[in-house]
């Protein structure tokens, strides 16, 4: 018999009501937010890219951001099923199969990733890469273990307006890399304030540490 995983169920027909849970998948909010900072960083470099440079920079960020988002919630469907903030994500709830949610992350990645060492460098590539391999495969299993998983969570959230700056400039240097702190620093500023739910932290704290809900009368 075939053993079911949490939130398995047969694959949807695609209808808006899938391409809906598509789209949560890859957080649109949070991949808006970091592909403008990406923007920030080709704006402040001081040197002007072409247009083409640009709208592939942002292009291909958006596709890995979306990638890393789309595995992220891949590798975290059993503890999301657990946590009342999470439970109707796309796969705990079962609106996408596992598989099915696994390929399209992994068909992000092998679009964007060669995108951006191609069509725009091979150091905003290599970058990409590193940022989606350190969030999707090390700090997301780390979250269940210990909070030392924010400090290499900090990493590939530094990494998007250096990506807009390596493609402007080629180069990665002191001002790119204050650029990328800085801006991680106010992103998580603006989450703290506008949504806490949304800031990274390890499942079993968040388990641990949320005071339970009152009983439904």
């Amino acid at each position: 018999m075939r053993r079911h995983e949490p939130g398995a169920i047969a694959a949807p027909p695609v209808s808006g009501l899938a391409l809906g849970a598509y789209l949560e998948l890859i957080k649109p909010r949070i991949t808006t937010l970091v592909v403008l900072t990406t923007a920030t960083g080709l704006w402040l470099a001081p040197e002007r890219p072409s247009f083409r440079t640009a709208f592939f920079t942002v292009l291909g960020t958006m596709l890995v951001v979306a990638a890393a988002n789309v595995l992220n919630m891949y590798l975290e469907r059993d503890t999301d099923a657990l946590m009342r903030r999470t439970m109707h994500r796309p796969l705990p709830a079962g609106r996408i199969h596992p598989a099915s949610a696994l390929r399209f992350g992994i068909l992000l990645a092998a679009v964007s990733v060669p995108l951006l060492t191609f069509l725009v460098g091979p150091l905003p590539g290599l970058l990409a890469a590193f940022a989606l391999v350190t969030y999707a495969f090390v700090y997301t299993p780390l979250k269940r273990r210990t909070t030392a998983s924010l400090l290499v969570g900090a990493i590939p959230g530094a990494i998007p307006p250096l990506i807009g700056w390596t493609a402007a400039t080629g180069r990665i240097d002191p001002p790119g890399l204050l650029l990328g702190e800085t801006s991680l620093l106010a992103r998580d500023c603006w989450f703290s304030r506008t949504s806490p739910a949304e800031i990274a932290r390890p499942a079993s704290t968040w388990c641990s540490t949320r005071p339970p809900s009152s009983p439904s009368p």
